[in-house]
This record gives C-alpha cells, sequence and structure tokens, in this order.
C-alpha cells in the first residue's frame, strides 16, 4: 500500500521531530560541564548496579513509574488532536522526548564508552525504540483527526470519534505490554 502524500509528509514531521530532538539532547549532553557529568555517574553507576544484579527494590514501583510516565504522552498527545493548536504542542512534546532519548543515550555513552553501547542496546533502545512507534502512531492519528473534525458531517464525526478512542485504548495497551515486558521480562 502506497501512502499518499499528505500521509508521507505528517510522518515525515514526526520522524524530524523526535529525531532532531535526539540530535539537540546529544549535543546538550557532549557539552555538560565536568562537575555535571560526575554528578550523573554517580546516579547511572547506582541504576545500572541495581538492575545488574537484579537487585530492583520494587518492580511494581519501577513498572508505575515507567507505565505513567509513557501513558502522559500518550494522553497528551491524543489530547491535541482536539485542542486547535494541539499541533504546535504535539511537536513540542515529541522534541522533548527525543531530547530525552538524546541525552540519556550520549550520557551512557560518554561515561562508559563502548559498554554504554552496549547499556544503550540492552535497557534503553528495545523500550524506547517500541515506544517512539506508539508515539509516531498517536501524533500521526491525532493530526488526522483533528483535520477531520473540520471537515466532516456530525455522522461522519461519531465514526471518527469512536476511532479515535479506538486509538486511545490500542495506545494504553500496547504501553502496558511494553512496559510489563521491560519491567519485568527484559531486565
Amino acid at each position: 500500500m502506497v501512502l499518499k502524500k499528505k500521509s508521507q509528509s505528517k510522518l515525515f514531521f514526526i520522524s524530524f521531530l523526535l529525531i532532531s530532538g535526539t540530535i539537540f539532547g546529544s549535543i546538550i549532553a557532549n557539552n555538560l560541564d565536568g562537575f555535571l557529568i560526575n554528578n550523573l555517574n554517580v546516579a547511572v553507576k547506582k541504576f545500572f548496579l541495581q538492575n545488574l544484579k537484579g537487585a530492583c527494590e520494587n518492580r511494581v514501583n519501577l513498572f508505575a513509574n515507567e507505565f505513567f510516565k509513557n501513558i502522559k504522552t500518550v494522553l497528551f498527545l491524543w489530547i491535541s488532536g482536539f485542542i486547535p493548536f494541539g499541533n504546535f504542542f504535539l511537536g513540542i512534546i515529541l522534541f522533548l522526548k527525543g531530547l530525552s532519548y538524546g541525552f540519556t543515550s550520549s550520557i551512557l555513552f560518554s561515561i562508559y564508552k563502548f559498554k554504554g553501547a552496549f547499556y544503550i542496546s540492552k535497557f534503553i533502545f528495545p523500550i524506547n525504540f517500541a515506544l517512539m512507534l506508539i508515539f509516531i502512531f498517536v501524533a500521526n492519528h491525532s493530526i488526522k483527526f483533528f483535520k477531520s473534525t473540520y471537515t466532516q458531517n456530525k455522522n461522519l464525526l461519531k465514526q471518527s470519534m469512536l476511532e479515535y478512542v479506538f486509538i486511545f485504548i490500542f495506545s494504553v495497551s500496547y504501553v502496558f505490554l511494553i512496559t510489563l515486558a521491560n519491567t519485568y521480562f527484559l531486565n
């Protein structure tokens, strides 16, 4: 199935925001001073020592924190489909998400060098890649829903709203499964 030109441009825009955020996050992380790097180094070592030993004190709390953090992002992306300036907020959210991914990965690599690349591939990349896919999916449908609210009659709008609610339910389920797998099976 060939994507329409408008769908391609939406996906390009959404992907561009995530990637540019990742690049800026990497630049920021690589330009930190030594004091901040040392403080981050202590926090990162503590985190990986807990995870490598399987000594997470409470996996339920870890799951709840990760799940609700990611659900907030999905919720904000989804709500932006109802707001007139939603595309602007959507762009900010995606850029900041990319910024955090780039910053985290660059800090790990700058502290641990090639061992950091292993940590990134084991702890950071799988969950964040899966989450990026759902963020792109929700953002794409959010833009589509916002545009459809102004071009459809009331009967089609009800159907469009049902589809949009289903997208939210699917997204929450997806985030739940990804977070569950990451918390209990992948680490």
